[in-house]
């Protein structure tokens, strides 16, 4: 593709064979891995033949700009920051999409980050990852072995050092795409390759099929182009429920299209790589369709002309587990209601039941008898079954039960049936745990009598 046929699609997104589609594009998940299966693993490759001149290095820097100036306790003793804020006691977990040969990672997260998972659904980008992490060619990785001069072996020495002398650095390499990635169990999918690196002083399940994780930061760049509306918005869902707490954030660094007339969200598919192109209007559409805030935005210097715009979106989550102020719940009356002349006879009992009797002062409503049940002792239809904590219950059997709350957490809370049992019950509660999902009867069952 020459610079006039880029220029263009640039300035008039309408233009293309998405218009020839029925309905919105949407992208062939297969054939965009076929397209990427034919390019080279390398640098080069994977940034479309500018991977050798000074945009790895413009692009690289900027991301680890905006890093450090949204979360200070990323930063290291330096002239700029000489007395930076104290890193937290968990180790500073982040998730790289999408990320190729591992280009990102190994730049711009590993330097900041303990622990990085590294999620690409090609299998020559991942063999390529994690052969550069195994032999030590990324820098935060290193490993003995032999060199071919002296400079080097020091060069290797002092890298070897400064990693034993902080907290160690590990990388997960999972082959998974994104449609299937569940970011919080990211070796459930298709396959993990393992983990590279070692925790110094620190041990868990990090690596491992079944590990769960939380993260500080996930990192999405230039790979959200090859899933479907739908398919953006529920993984966005899924990244937004792994995220370790309410101030840890998603970056998602894509090409950006201008918007159509009257500033009309649009999306353009590239049949060529079967990617989508999206218009500044339509990204935030689809923030705000996964729940999503965007906290700031800002667009990449320094790119050459005849390519997109690329710009860097930062996102929190607008949607909490606890929920909102709610209108107050008033109960009109809290007293039960009596049957009529159950305080008379043994046989006729408290529970309420309507007299029928063609002479009843109470079914008449005669001054001074019982009160009757009737609309006007109705609760507000907005806080009706509501609990005091403001949710609403939903009773849950199964894990499966408990995904329906993925996106409505901060209106429902579950409540698990009496009949499931102890076992189910600590898997429920965990996975609650992870989406946010706020259970009623957590203790119910898991309590252990004292000796």
């Amino acid at each position: 593709m020459d610079m006039d046929e880029r220029e263009a699609k640039r300035h008039r997104p309408e233009v293309g064979s998405a218009l020839r589609k029925p309905g919105p594009p949407a992208p062939d998940f297969e054939k965009g891995v076929q397209y990427w299966d034919a390019i080279d693993a390398s640098v080069d490759g994977v940034l479309g033949g500018y991977g050798t001149g000074p945009v790895p290095h413009i692009e690289q820097l900027s991301s680890r700009l905006l890093l450090l100036s949204l979360l200070p306790h990323l930063s290291f003793p330096n002239p700029l920051t000489p007395i930076p804020p104290p890193r937290p006691a968990h180790r500073l977990t982040a998730l790289d999409v999408g990320a190729g040969i591992g280009r990102v990672t190994s730049t711009v997260l590993l330097p900041l980050f303990d622990d990085v998972v590294l999620a690409e659904p090609v299998s020559k980008f991942v063999d390529e990852a994690h052969r550069a992490a195994s032999a030590g060619e990324w820098r935060d990785l290193p490993h003995a072995r032999r060199v071919r001069d002296d400079e080097a072996a020091d060069e290797m020495r002092r890298r070897l050092r400064e990693a034993r002398a902080g907290r160690g650095k590990r990388v997960w390499i999972v082959k998974e795409g994104l449609q299937a990635l569940d970011p919080a169990r990211p070796g459930k999918g298709r396959g993990t390759v393992g983990a590279v690196g070692d925790a110094i002083g620190y041990k868990d399940d990090f690596g491992e099929i079944g590990a769960s994780v939380e993260y500080d930061v996930i990192w999405c760049q230039w790979c959200l182009g090859h899933v479907s509306h739908d398919d953006l918005i529920a993984f966005l869902r899924r990244a937004a429920v792994a995220r370790r707490g309410p101030d840890s954030l998603i970056f998602v660094k894509e090409n950006v299209c201008d918007d159509g007339d009257g500033g009309a969200p649009l999306e353009f598919l590239d049949e060529e790589d079967s990617s989508l192109t999206r218009s500044n209007a339509k990204w935030h559409q689809c923030f705000a369709e996964a729940g999503l805030k965007v906290v700031k935005e800002e667009v990449q210097l320094g790119m050459p002309a005849e390519l997109f715009v690329v710009k860097t979106y930062v996102l929190q989550k607008t949607i909490s587990c606890t929920m909102p102020a709610h209108i107050p719940i008033v109960k009109k009356r809290t007293k039960v209601f009596k049957r009529h002349q159950s305080d008379r006879y043994h046989g006729v009992k408290e529970a309420w039941r309507k007299p029928k009797g063609i002479d009843n002062r109470v079914r008449r409503r005669f001054k001074g008898q019982l009160p009757m049940p009737k609309i006007g002792y109705g609760s507000n239809s907005k806080t009706r079954h509501m609990l005091p904590s403001g949710h609403k219950e939903l009773l849950v059997h199964n894990l499966n039960d408990l995904e329906l709350l993925l996106m409505h957490s901060g209106k429902y809370a579950a409540a698990i049936a009496h009949g499931v049992s102890s076992k189910k019950r600590v898997e429920i509660i965990a996975r609650a745990k992870v989406l946010g999902v706020k259970v009623t009867n957590a203790a119910a069952k898991l309590r252990t009598e004292e000796a």
